[in-house]
């Protein structure tokens, strides 16, 4: 995570099932929730991570935070497992073929 998101992180990181801190310096390294949807404080700094799509070509709005690797296949709601995309690239991500 990187410094500049840190005191959000922090602020933030209240809404989340599990929290991942450093243990010498008791930096937090990492956010994850037991839950499918991403709690608005991670949702938060996903977002603010991203700041536009995550598509290539795309810089849309953020519009919907989805997980890299779906549920389904094991992916887990983290901070690392999370992007920020348009309404648009989330559906087109999620459509068959």
């Amino acid at each position: 995570m990187t410094s500049s998101l840190a005191p959000l992180a922090r602020k933030r990181s209240r809404g989340c099932a599990a929290s991942t801190k450093k243990p010498d310096s008791g930096e937090l390294v990492g956010l994850d929730s037991r839950s499918r949807r991403f709690p608005s404080g991670l949702a938060s700094l996903i977002e603010a991570r991203d700041q536009t799509c995550r598509m290539p070509w795309c810089d849309a709005p953020i519009r919907q935070i989805d997980h890299i690797v779906p549920v389904e296949d094991g992916g887990k709601t983290a901070y690392a497992n999370g992007e920020g995309l348009c309404e648009a690239c989330n559906y087109a991500k999620q459509a068959p073929g």
